[in-house]
């Protein structure tokens, strides 16, 4: 980062990490204030990309994440967002779009954070929109899972990326934003006296790059 003398005095990030958007992502900001924002933003996109390395081989039963392409009403591939680019679902064609679903089909309420990238460096929360909602995606059965939709129309640029983490919700705990914001609740899980400690969780994760 440096800063800029001048009538017009502003502030040069340049991001050279590649998992961040490499130099496409780099950017002139109008104020501190600015340069402040865009700064804790890509931090905790990669922290976010780290966790999702750590989970990158878990399993998660009950938790199905398709990344879908469309044009028009038509549904014309999809695969599991860790899969998509091995399964032609990216890059997307000219008139395609990309779309998101997230099913439960498990017992347990799940923590989700779905956020992305695109080819100007720019971050993209999905889910959840607003640093103040909850991110708390309701358990479902497999006869009637709970299914959320995200239309993602900055992944049909090259470049763009989508991030997607998601563990069981735990008992008794507020809900878990996974570093999304500073005060997210990390330390405040709740445990019932006598219980023992919980074993490894599954977890999901996904790290897209449009080509």
């Amino acid at each position: 980062v440096r800063g800029q003398a001048g009538r017009a005095a502003a502030w040069r990030l340049d991001v050279q990490d590649p998992a961040l958007g490499g130099p496409a992502a780099s950017a002139t900001l109008r104020d501190a204030s600015a340069l402040r924002a865009r700064l804790e933003s890509l931090a905790r996109l990669k922290w976010l990309t780290v966790l999702s390395e750590l989970a990158r081989d878990s399993r998660y039963d009950g938790l199905d994440v398709q990344l879908e392409a469309w044009a028009g009403e038509r549904l014309l591939r999809s695969a599991d967002a860790r899969e998509a680019l091995g399964a032609g679902v990216l890059p997307l064609r000219t008139g395609e779009r990309a779309v998101l679903w997230v099913r439960n089909s498990s017992s347990q309420s799940v923590d989700l954070i779905v956020t992305g990238l695109d080819a100007q460096g720019v971050v993209r929360p999905v889910y959840p929109q607003d640093g103040r909602e909850s991110n708390r995606f309701e358990r479902g059965s497999p006869d009637s899972p709970t299914a959320k939709r995200f239309d993602l129309p900055w992944l049909a640029t090259p470049h763009a990326r989508l991030l997607v983490v998601a563990t069981p919700a735990p008992a008794f705990g507020a809900p878990r934003l996974f570093g999304l914001r500073p005060d997210d609740g990390l330390g405040l899980q709740l445990r019932v006296r006598g219980q023992t400690r919980p074993s490894a969780r599954p977890a999901y994760a996904a790290l897209v790059h449009a080509p």
